[in-house]
This record gives structure tokens, sequence and C-alpha cells, in this order.
């Protein structure tokens, strides 16, 4: 018997010696799959860093703006395909003219921040931010017609009032008539954030981004698709949670702002363009007259002069102008970046007691305390990208970054964490809309069951000028209002007037009331500019644009820099 006791008792000590080496001694397959995955985490941590890599040699070689416009034509020299702009329209972006308030973009590459993407090619309604932090888009508010034209009882009464506010408008004369209630400003531009992935663990993005990146794949290897309907948009892992990588994808949306104070016209310029000129022998008046023309804005808010430059500018009228815009945190965001014990004040604060800067709003600088002096620095947001603008937000779908702040003080390490989300926005033109959105006088019906009601245009209705092809009524899509008179009863071009049923069953002859490059010729009037592209091209922040440009005023400007020529001129 005590020798079975025995026996026993060494065999449940082996039993429990083998099971505490089971829990304590990795067995060969856990060793390997311990190599492995730390073997995964360096592939995953060098991959973060490629992508990084990436992202600031793209920084270096431009700044943020559009880069590529998509192909329209060939030629025997370079310039005689499309760049930064197409054939027809500058950056790709053009009105459609049909609608009431809409525009087109036709698969335009842009980059901001180091992230370069590609636009789909699609139309889409102007839409402004938000008010709340949760509340959805909205449509632009559309001015409304004066008082003094809906006075008029007749329509002809009407049409020639309205010319008397175009005239006005035209000559920036609001004595004559106050034209700043009616024509208003809007500032449209490009947004672009990083959004968590909306994947799980085994498919860390969306059945649908997979599907259009596969067809975006397609079409960039096969040429098969024509038209770009199809984005990319690319992907990063932006951080670690649990050894787990996390993944977020780059959105992208164009939106409106109404600017709250009036922008005289004469702050435009054009921005020259050779590429553009040359094929078609312009001169740069012609290329202002063009829709393939980019304007400048003047930075101090005043009229241009001749020739006239700044070399010295920091904080500018634009920067007046995005300071309005709020990030995705809407027009009630209210947030302050201070990261890194560095309060951040608006730039144009004096010293460290002024408010804080609501980085809820876009800009692109600011001001900071200097250590212990009690004075501001001025900061610019990007390291030599002075086109983009920055806002920051606290939407929970924005992909954050954090970061760790460690300092000696009294001989410890002290550290503190900072987390923040931030956004991303190009400006890309300012549209004046003006009362003609919202000019009706033959009263015709609006049907609004939806943006493009096919009750307009059911049944074969072209708009032409008998009963059964007209248009029956109007919608926002098919916005056909404005009397064909004012426009001089064009049957050619933009003007070219439409047959539309009123609702006695009347045929009016009317033109388009959206939104334009520009206006057709008003008899008495002229042809009238409505939107002023202004986007920043990602080539122009290169060290070769820079000599680019300084060697196109060299040779175009040659009475200006007479002097610098080493070998002067002789005719």
């Amino acid at each position: 018997m005590k020798v079975l006791l025995a026996l026993l008792a060494v065999y449940l000590g082996g039993l429990a010696l083998a099971e505490k080496r089971a829990v304590t001694t990795p067995t060969v397959c856990e060793k390997k799959l311990q190599k492995l995955t730390q073997k995964v985490d360096i592939l995953l941590r060098q991959l973060q860093l490629q992508q990084m890599f990436i992202a600031e040699r793209t920084r270096t070689d431009g700044g943020s703006g559009i880069k590529q416009a998509r192909w329209s034509t060939i030629g025997t020299r370079p310039y005689h395909t499309s760049s930064h702009t197409v054939s027809w329209v500058a950056g790709g972006l053009y009105p459609f003219t049909q609608a009431r308030d809409s525009f087109g973009t036709t698969g335009t590459s842009a980059v901001i921040n180091g992230v370069e993407f590609r636009m789909a090619s699609q139309k889409t309604i102007l839409y402004r931010p938000g008010q709340t932090f949760k509340s959805p888009l909205r449509r632009l508010p559309l001015p409304a017609v004066p008082p003094q034209v809906l006075a008029k009882k007749t329509v002809p009464e009407q049409v020639a009032e309205m010319k008397e506010w175009f005239k006005a408008w035209r000559d920036q004369n609001y004595k004559v008539r106050d034209y700043r209630k009616y024509f208003k400003p809007v500032l449209c531009y490009l947004e672009g954030k990083w959004l968590k992935s909306q994947g799980d663990d085994k498919l860390p993005f969306s059945q649908s981004f997979l599907s259009n990146e596969e067809r975006a794949r397609y079409q960039a290897y096969s040429g098969a698709i024509p038209v770009e309907r199809h984005t990319f948009r690319p992907t990063s892992i932006v951080d670690f949670e649990n050894g787990k990588p996390v993944f977020a994808t780059w959105d992208y949306r164009v939106l409106c702002h109404p600017v709250n104070q009036d922008i005289p016209t004469s702050t435009f310029r054009v921005a020259d363009d050779l590429s553009m000129r040359t094929p078609r022998r312009w001169t740069l008046a012609q290329l202002s007259r063009s829709d393939i023309a980019k304007f400048q804005l003047n930075p101090l808010n005043r009229p241009w002069k001749a020739n006239s430059e700044f070399d010295d500018s920091d904080y500018e009228f634009l920067d007046q102008l995005m300071s309005q815009v709020p990030g995705p945190n809407n027009y009630d965001g209210k947030l302050y970046d201070d990261s890194f014990s560095k309060p951040t004040h608006p730039f144009t604060a004096t010293n460290n007691n002024a408010a804080k800067l609501n980085t809820a709003f876009y800009h692109r600088w600011s001001k900071v305390s200097q250590t212990g002096t009690g004075s501001l620095k001025a900061r610019h947001r990007g390291f030599s990208d002075n086109t983009v603008f920055m806002a920051q937000t606290s939407q929970p779908s924005v992909a954050g970054m954090k970061v760790e702040d460690c300092n000696f003080v009294g001989g410890k390490k002290v550290c503190k964490s900072y987390e923040q989300r931030w956004s991303y926005a190009i400006p890309l033109f300012v549209t004046y809309l003006n009362p003609l959105a919202n000019w009706n006088p033959y009263g015709l019906t609006i049907h609004m069951n939806s943006y493009d009601d096919k009750t307009v245009y059911d049944k074969g209705r072209t708009g032409r000028f008998t009963n059964s092809t007209a248009y029956n009524g109007i919608s926002e899509y098919v916005y056909y209002s404005t009397p064909s008179e004012f426009f001089g009863s064009s049957k050619y071009g933009d003007a070219r007037p439409k047959g539309v049923l009123d609702p006695k069953g009347v045929i009016r002859s009317v033109s388009k009331g959206g939104i334009r490059m520009k206006l057709p010729n008003i008899p008495g009037v002229g042809t009238l500019r409505q939107t002023y592209p202004i986007f920043p091209i990602h080539g122009e922040g290169s060290t070769a644009w820079k000599e680019y440009e300084a060697l196109a005023d060299l040779v175009l400007k040659r009475k200006t820099h007479a002097n610098m020529l080493i070998e002067p001129i002789s005719y």
C-alpha cells in the first residue's frame, strides 16, 4: 500500500509539474507565433513610416492645390494637353448652368496637406456647413429679388429695372442702387480629412469603399471607363491600439460659405497662364474673359494696380475670408489648440493676454506664446505649404492623432499627452449669387418633388415651343426662369431660350437662371463675370515652378526687370 501511495504521489506530482510547464514554458509553435507577431508589428510600423515618407515627399514637391485635370486635348507641344486646367474650364470646375445652384467636376486630381487624391466626375448641389455640431449640411440661401423690380407691373418693365441693378453691380456703384444686398459673394472650398475606417478586424474597409477602389484600379489599369466616375481616396494606418493597426480613409467634399461682407470685383485680377495662352495666341485680356481664367485676390483687399506685387505678405484678405469658414464642427464650433503648453492666438493678437484662436475655423496663420517672455511669435500651419488651411474638430468619425510631450521639471521627467483631430481645406472659387436665382416674373410652376423632378420633361418634353414639347413648368435641376429678352433673345449659346408652359398653358420664352462662369451678354450692360476661380496649383509650391515664374516675369516684363539682364537686349 505504501508503495502504491508513493507511486500515486509521484504521478500526481508529475502531472502538476507538467501543467506548470505547460503554463509557463512556451512551446515551439508559441515561440514562432511570438516572433511572427513581432515581425508583423515591425512591418506595420515601417508601412506607417513609409506612408509618412510619401506624404512628406508630396508636401515638399509642391503645395496644396489642384494638380492635374483629366485629359481633354493633345497636340505636338506639351502645353497642348491639359494641366491643372482642361481645355474649356479652369481646374475642371464648372457651373452646371441649367440647374439653380449646382456645380460640376471633371475628375480632377488634387493634393491637400501631402495627400493626393482624385475627385469623381460628377455634379453636386452647393451646400454650406450646418449650424450645430450634429446638424446636417444646408442649402445656400439665394438672394431675393429687389423690391423695385417686383414693383413693376409688366415683364418688360421688370427686365428694364433688373438691368439697372446689374449695371450698378458692374460699376460697383452701390449709391445708385445698393446691389450688395442682392449680389452676394460665396466662397466655395475643397475640404479633406481622414475618416476612421468603417470596417472591422477581419475587413478594415467597408464593402462599398473596396468596390469603388477596385473600379478605380481597373479604370487606371485598363482605361476602360472613359469618364472618371470613381474617386481615388487613399487609405492610411493612423495609429495602433492594443497592438492592432487603426485604418483611415481619405474623404473630401466641396462646400460653400456665404461671405459676411461684400467682395469688390476689383480685388480680383487674372493670373497669367502661358500654357493656356500660347496655343491660342491670346493676350492676357483675352484670357481674363475666358472660362479657363484663374484669378488672384488682392492680399490687402483693395483694387489691383498695374504690375503691383507683394513679396512680404503674410495674413492676407483670403485669410480673413477663410477664417469665417468652419471645419467639421460647423458654425457653432469652439475649439482651442493648447498643444505643447503653447496656447494659440489669432494672428492679429499683440500679446498673450489676447483671446485664444478658435481653431474650429479654417486658418493658416496664428501666434503662440514665447516661453518666459510674454511675447507672441507668428506661426504658419504648413512647413512649406502656404496654401493649406486647417481646422480642428472633435467629430468622432475623424481619425485623430496622439503625441506625448515630455520635459524635465525639477529634475523629474513630466509627460503630457495630446490628442487632436484636424481637417484641411483650399479655396476653389468665389461666385456671386444674384437675383436671377429667385426671379420668376412669369410665375412658372417650380416642381419640388425632387431636385430633378421629371414632371418637367416627362413624355418627350424638350423645351421646344409647342404645347406638346415645351417644358411643363420648371424644377431646380431644369431651371429656366429668366425672360429671354433679358439676354436679348439670343438664339445661340448659353442664353439660348427654352419654351416653358406657365400655369395657364401659355408658352413662355425663358433662359437659364442658374449660376454661370460668365453671364451671357445683357444688352445695355455687357458680359459680366459671375464666378472667379481662385484655387491654388500644387506645382506652384515647387522650386522649379518658382524659377519658371521668375523667368516668365523677366521675359514678359523686360522693361520692369531690365537691370537684371546679364546681357542687355539689342534690337
